[in-house]
């Protein structure tokens, strides 16, 4: 599970900023359901203040640390600073995979990686493994690592590529691997696959199909089932699309995608992501989490990562929205709002303001609409 992540000159922030999982003793049990991390955290503010930045942090962080090796030996590192800044980047994440929890740590420019180190935690904290360029001194995780390092590749990403010291980086590769989001190095992506794309994974995944049939029956109260139809293009290969059911008594009515709603359109296309990460036991991160969907159906996405029956695995969802209600929903504890002063981003849970401010007890929103909790534009 992700604990925290943090970035420092990167992008829109010059200083550190952190994203904290971990719940106060404070938290109520309802909101906490007795974890130590939370499952779902909302990322609120202005535009332009640093929330799509924000989740970029741990998307830019999930590419490059398992698969940075793929991109070619001389290529700039897909990141910039704050500005103009020449002063390293800086990251750190700490997660658990099992029963052991990890930290890493990144220091980089666009040309080459300067840092590299991986805590382990038992009983106590421990390096197990420290890079400066593309020298490494290790003790627990790979002894003997004698692989030869490319200034714009991890050592988890090279790592993964050798029988030899797979194993030993594994559960790093797989915690950074099963990532998701939709925000890339250019930021938000729309549409992230083509939905013939979407539908021809649905095609030879079946149970994924389901899953999003049901959503979709939720939501939408106008459809009854989803079908993939298999075509040929002009080439003789392969192509799907999907068909919607409709049903008014009788006949069956059927619409192509292109007729549905935006916010089925989008759900059609996202579903699969949701699934996959809950299966996974994963990370999604979502900008423009509520993006053609009606308020009252952002509960329930954010509910599928708090039910032990949907997530056994403990996956998790990080999104950022426009939407004010679901802060209320979200609570004090899962909620980060974000600012802009001077150019420079920052942000902060609402759980450390004042608890005279923002209480457990009442709504978030009125607060934020007023603007006593910051986050909000300055018209």
């Amino acid at each position: 599970m992700l604990i925290r992540f943090a970035a420092k000159n990167f992008y829109c922030f010059r200083e550190w900023a952190e994203i904290d999982l971990t719940f106060s003793k404070k938290t109520p049990i309802e909101v906490s359901q007795g974890e130590a991390f939370a499952k779902a955290i909302c990322l609120k503010g202005a535009n332009a203040a640093g929330k799509t930045n924000g989740i970029k942090i741990m998307s830019f962080l999930s590419a490059f640390v398992a698969h940075s090796f793929q991109s070619k030996p001389d290529e700039l590192i897909p990141v910039d600073p704050f500005y103009d800044s020449v002063e390293p980047i800086e990251f750190s994440v700490d997660f658990s995979s099992g029963d052991t929890e990890y930290t890493y740590e990144l220091s980089l420019n666009k040309k080459e990686i300067l840092s590299e180190k991986i805590y382990r935690k038992l009983q106590k904290k421990v390096l197990v493994f420290n890079r400066q360029g593309t020298k490494v001194k290790t003790n627990v995780l790979a002894k003997n690592f004698d692989i030869g390092l490319r200034p714009n590749a991890s050592v988890v990403s090279t790592a993964n590529q050798h029988q030899d010291y797979r194993e030993a980086f594994l559960p790093l590769y797989q915690f950074f691997a099963q990532v998701q989001s939709n925000v890339k190095y250019s930021g938000f992506q729309y549409d992230l696959l083509h939905y013939s794309d979407v539908s021809s994974f649905y095609h030879k995944n079946p149970d994924y199909l389901d899953f999003t049939s049901q959503y979709l029956k939720r939501f939408d109260t106008g459809i009854e089932s989803v079908e993939i139809i298999e075509s040929k293009n002009e080439k003789g290969e392969p192509i799907h699309y999907p068909i919607f059911v409709h049903r008014q008594a009788e006949p069956r009515r059927t619409l192509l995608i292109f007729d549905e709603s935006s916010g089925t359109k989008s759900l059609y296309n996202l579903l699969a992501l949701y699934k996959m990460t809950l299966d996974q036991g994963g990370i999604l991160l979502l900008d423009e989490f509520d993006i053609n969907l009606h308020p009252d159906i952002l509960p329930h996405l954010v509910r599928l990562f708090e039910d032990s029956e949907t997530n056994p695995k403990k996956a998790q969802l990080l999104f950022v929205t426009q939407n004010s209600e679901i802060m209320d929903y979200m609570t004090k504890h899962r909620t980060y709002l974000f600012n802009k002063e001077e150019n420079e981003s920052y942000c902060y849970r609402l759980d450390e303001l004042d608890h005279n401010l923002v209480r457990s007890d009442r709504p978030v929103s009125p607060l934020y609409r007023a603007g006593r909790i910051g986050g909000v534009p300055r018209l």
